[in-house]
């Protein structure tokens, strides 16, 4: 992980991390909900969001010098039920 929390002055990452290959870098979105809000995480990610996520990577490849480097958005939806283990599911947000 590159970092948590990443203010890229026009908005901020929840996380900032490095794929794998090791050249990739993945700005990551993370929606939680507890014990049967009644609609998955996922849904909180709509079209103003899905721009908002993009101005950010736009903003950290500018300010960390990444335009040679390919970036992409992910969401990572976590729902917490009353009981047992969370549900957890990854996902490409696409612009």
């Amino acid at each position: 992980m590159l970092g948590r929390n990443v203010e890229a002055g026009v908005g901020e990452a929840d996380l900032v991390c490095l794929a794998p290959d090791r050249r990739t870098i993945v700005i990551v979105e993370v929606k939680t909900r507890r014990g049967g809000a009644g609609f998955a995480p996922e849904t909180a990610i709509g079209a103003a969001k899905r721009r908002k996520l993009e101005q950010v990577a736009r903003a950290l490849i500018k300010r960390k010098r990444w335009q040679d480097r390919p970036v992409r958005i992910e969401a990572v939806a976590v729902e917490w039920p009353e009981r047992g283990r969370p549900i957890v599911r990854r996902f490409r947000v696409e612009p």
